[in-house]
């Protein structure tokens, strides 16, 4: 999206962009998959707020468990504070870059994770810079929301609720591979409060986010949410395609008297 609108997180506490209907969000409405895929197209504007470590995640995309006791994260994407770039499943961070790999520099970044549940292998493409992680040992066929869960989405934060991060987010999908199934959020087609997405296949879910302060509910890293911290939270970002123009050379023509 090389103009138009992005939207931008100003790293407020519990700020995210939340899907709002969790219908058909259970199991077995969800279609069978042996892959989850993450692609975000992002912007860190200033880097996350540590709370406990220098490599805690803060997400940026994320496919959970509702908020409720025992509630897991499915698959995450984030920042740490010392600029790592992750990806997370329920058993915590199964891959990761090196420090610094991000830092807030107005750069835009194209980030790839996909996850195989059967395998527990890892691809992950930063910006072209691909790794492969074999079996990490990891969370298995443990991705699709347990009995008695719905799935939930939401940008620029967790389940947890501790991201707090300067994000600028231009595009998100989530996948499900084999598919055809998948459905993007591009943030061009915000209005408001509200980002609608695209979807290919899943017609029973309604993947649309709005914008809010999102009680975690079961944990509160940064104190009570404050419902009133909603106005600044977020903007929307514009990239207008400029042109040069000048005025015109004035042209003299020679007379005589």
């Amino acid at each position: 999206m090389s103009n138009g609108y992005a939207l931008r997180s100003t790293g407020r506490p519990y700020f995210a962009m939340v899907q709002q209907t969790l219908a058909y969000m259970n199991a077995p409405s969800l279609p069978a998959f042996g892959a989850l895929e993450w692609v975000v197209e992002f912007r860190l504007d200033s880097v996350p707020i540590q709370l406990a470590s220098a490599d805690e995640c803060h997400a940026i995309a994320s496919f959970h468990e509702y908020a409720s006791a025992g509630a897991r994260r499915l698959l995450d994407v984030g920042i740490s504070p010392s600029g790592r770039v992750q990806a997370a499943h329920p058993l915590g961070v199964g891959v990761q870059t090196a420090p610094g790999r991000v830092q807030a520099d107005g750069a835009w970044h194209r980030l790839i994770v996909s996850y195989d549940a059967g395998a527990g292998d890892w691809r992950f493409n930063l910006d072209s810079d691909a790794q492969l992680s074999p079996n990490d040992g990891g969370a298995g066929g443990f991705l699709l929301p347990a009995a008695g869960f719905v799935g939930e989405v939401t940008l620029f934060n967790g389940l947890d609720g501790l991201s707090r991060a300067g994000v600028t987010i231009r595009l998100a999908t989530l996948g499900f591979t084999p598919g055809p199934n998948a459905v993007t959020w591009a943030t061009s087609e915000g209005l408001g409060a509200v980002v609608r997405s695209t979807r290919t296949g899943l017609a029973q879910q309604d993947f649309t986010l709005t914008a809010q302060l999102r009680d975690p509910i079961t944990t509160h890293p940064w104190g009570p949410v404050d419902l009133s911290q909603l106005d600044g939270a977020y903007a929307w970002q514009i990239a207008t395609a400029y042109t040069e123009s000048g005025a015109p050379a004035t042209v003299y023509a020679e007379t005589q008297a």
